[in-house]
């Protein structure tokens, strides 16, 4: 079979760039970035159970027997702890048996509030009478260590399987994992449902967004002028004076939230409520998850199915499923637009990495400012 040579960038200059064209010249680029790699993993996996040691006995000590385990005096790590982003994940559990608790550890400022935020919305959610039996699939907390260092909380091991997993298989039993998704979530809206006024959200649906994806760029950027003209739409979109339905959100109902049976036709639980709201947008919830798993399954950036959906066109936008979630009178694009907005501003703001992103601006905010917005 013949392959096609990628040719090495040519926009790196200065030493830098030089040494980078000679090592990929002399074919030693892949190799030693394969080692940088190795030794950073090394050297992350050291952190972490620095982290662990010192977090996991005082955590421990605080819970309360767990039904039909041995104390957790004497859990361990199960397996081995993830580190993702700034956040640990580590399952616990007796020696020898099947994780019963996961420990998470935040391990920087925007992690510790967002672990806040997820532990607030939970315990909200569980004593909103008008919840009920949907609470079944929040997390269970069997211990808090909020204001200790490093930020930390217990959960209960959620069994199941994550909706990425199902992302993966025929389309027809994909479909039938999403369409159960959204027949969860779309419960929760439901019970937790008002009517609103626009007008007294805005800062918190619209300007507080806009506002920060407007920090990355600086005075005189075109995406400024982009974004101002977004934000004029969007307001004309919703109505600033209008009445709108509103309701608990998730605020990051996507694929790696959701856990399912093994045959992906129920939800067992929802994870991680950090971007959870009392008063959101229902529908914000469905077009992210519909967005960010079309993404997904197509080894796309969100930015490129975003303006497919936006101008309906394309296999992102002609996907059925679109028929189940509801529009704003004027039309898809402009849900699609403000779901879009919230999701990269809370991208934003859990993880500083995003912000000195070049590539992930240019695929996820540039793409959408550029082709969408006049």
């Amino acid at each position: 079979m013949k392959t096609e040579r990628r040719e090495m960038p040519r926009q790196l200059g200065g030493i830098a760039g030089l040494t980078i064209r000679v090592l990929y010249r002399s074919r030693l680029l892949a190799p030693l970035g394969r080692l940088a790699r190795s030794v950073l993993a090394a050297r992350r996996s050291v952190d972490i159970r620095e982290l662990l040691g010192g977090a996991l006995p005082r955590l421990i000590s605080s819970m309360q027997p767990v039904e039909g385990l041995p104390s957790p005096e004497t859990w361990v790590v199960a397996r081995e702890a993830i580190g993702v982003s700034s956040l640990v994940v580590a399952p616990l559990g007796p020696p020898g048996a099947a994780p019963a608790a996961v420990v998470k550890l935040a391990r920087s400022p925007e992690v510790v509030e967002e672990l806040r935020a997820h532990v607030r919305a939970v315990q909200a959610l569980s004593g909103d009478p008008r919840i009920g039996p949907w609470g079944r699939y929040l997390p269970d907390f069997l211990a808090l260590g909020l204001t200790s260092e490093p930020a930390a909380v217990v959960e209960r091991y959620m069994v199941g399987i994550p909706l990425t997993r199902m992302l993966r298989r025929e389309p027809d039993l994909a479909a039938r994992s999403i369409s159960a998704c959204l027949e969860v979530i779309g419960e929760l809206h439901t019970r937790t449902a008002s009517v609103v006024t626009t007008a007294d959200h805005l800062a918190a649906w619209l300007d507080g967004p806009l506002a920060a994806v407007s920090s990355l760029y600086p005075a005189g950027a075109w995406q400024l002028s982009k974004l101002g003209c977004l934000g004029d739409e969007l307001r004309q979109a919703v109505g600033i004076n209008a009445s709108t339905p509103a309701s608990w959100i998730h605020g990051d109902y996507t694929r790696d939230n959701i856990f399912l049976s093994p045959d992906g036709g129920e939800v067992l639980g929802i994870l991680d409520w950090g971007s959870a709201r009392p008063v959101g947008v229902a529908a914000v919830d469905a077009y992210l998850l519909l967005l960010s798993s079309a993404a997904y399954r197509q080894r796309r950036a969100l930015g490129h199915v975003v303006v497919d959906v936006a101008r309906e066109r394309g296999p992102s936008a002609l996907d059925p499923l679109w028929a189940s979630v509801e529009m704003l009178p004027s039309g898809r694009r402009a849900l699609v637009l403000l779901t879009w907005l919230q999701h990269v501003a809370h991208n934003l703001a859990k993880a500083a990495t995003y912000r000195d992103h070049l590539a992930w601006r240019a695929l996820n905010i540039d793409v959408v400012l550029r082709k969408l917005v006049v």
